[in-house]
């Protein structure tokens, strides 16, 4: 089983991650510690987050969450709408 501890640590994890490498949606956000860089948007690297995003979202449907909470059972179902 899957603790709320881990699922925020990960899913938090995952989101930095996002928003180093596309920080104009960092900026969107309010976070402003990437202003001072561009995204990089070559097909390589498109690619690359695309992988990257299917393999979260599997990891992160595959949790067991049957002992959260309400609060972070719907963080959780937020978190894996496709």
């Amino acid at each position: 089983m899957t603790t709320e501890a881990e699922f925020y640590a990960r899913f938090d994890e995952y989101f930095q991650k996002i928003i180093s490498e596309v920080p104009v949606f960092a900026t969107q956000l309010g976070d402003h510690r990437y202003d001072h860089l561009l995204g990089n948007y070559d097909d390589a690297t498109l690619q690359r987050q695309l992988g990257e995003m299917k393999d979260e979202l599997a990891d992160l449907q595959s949790m067991d969450t049957s002992g959260f909470g309400v609060d972070a059972s719907i963080d959780h179902t937020l978190a894996v709408q496709a």
